[in-house]
């Protein structure tokens, strides 16, 4: 790793799903001229693989150091020793970000180790619309001064999309501009934050803005700005 450049890991027991992941440009920027040398990778995209054993996960939070993020889907709580729930509980306390994929996670989740920091209490499952995802949608589409017209809508209709409808716990948030599909909370000086639809869903990071919600959404970065080269 450079010295600008953290982990971003993925534990999920279908990690090659979030491959999508080293190519977002939210991810992994690239420079005008396309060329290996002028690319600045942020995060380091590490898809975790379960094991006979469970997950090549730390064991201690002295080993998390380089980790930002931790994207968690559809592992059971009990896939980690004790010694890596107390590692990833203390890493969250100093700063780390855990995105938690809805909808499979929260039924593994809710009466887990990490129950008490989650920003839901309770949920149920539905079939989410397009209409749901409108406000999430409007907020993170950017639009092209090159390309008039209005920016393409997340639709979720055409396929169809499990998710969930949160019941925000006391401590919990809804991610402003979400439409009540992220909700998330503060651990220590880190962050969780859940979806309410599957980060998986190609419907969701093959939209053309999904790098947008993933940057200054679900990850809380500054929101970044371009700028024509003048010379």
């Amino acid at each position: 790793l450079r010295e600008h450049e953290f982990v971003l890991a993925v534990l999920s027991p279908q990690p090659l799903t979030y491959e999508y992941l080293s190519s977002l440009d939210a991810v992994y920027w690239r420079g005008d001229a396309l060329m290996e040398d002028s690319r600045i990778r942020s995060y380091f995209v590490a898809l975790v693989k379960p094991g006979d054993s469970g997950y090549a996960f730390p064991h201690s939070m002295l080993t998390l150091t380089s980790t930002a993020v931790v994207l968690w889907d559809d592992v059971s709580a009990d896939d980690l020793s004790t010694e890596q729930q107390q590692a990833l509980v203390d890493w969250l306390h100093w700063g780390g970000q855990l995105l938690i994929s809805g909808p499979t996670s929260w039924s593994r989740l809710q009466n887990s180790f990490l129950s008490q920091y989650l920003p839901a209490r309770s949920a149920e499952s539905v079939q989410l619309t397009s209409d749901d995802l409108r406000e999430l949608s409007d907020t993170w589409s950017t639009i092209d001064r090159r390309s008039p017209g209005q920016p393409e809508p997340l639709n979720v209709d055409r396929v169809g999309l499990s998710g969930m409808r949160y019941q925000l716990s006391d401590s919990g948030n809804w991610l402003p501009g979400s439409g009540q599909m992220v909700a998330e909370g503060r651990v220590g000086r880190g962050r969780i934050a859940l979806t309410a639809f599957p980060l998986g869903a190609p419907s969701i990071y093959r939209w053309k803005y999904f790098s947008s919600l993933l940057s200054t959404g679900l990850l809380r970065r500054p929101a970044r700005t371009l700028e024509r080269d003048s010379a």
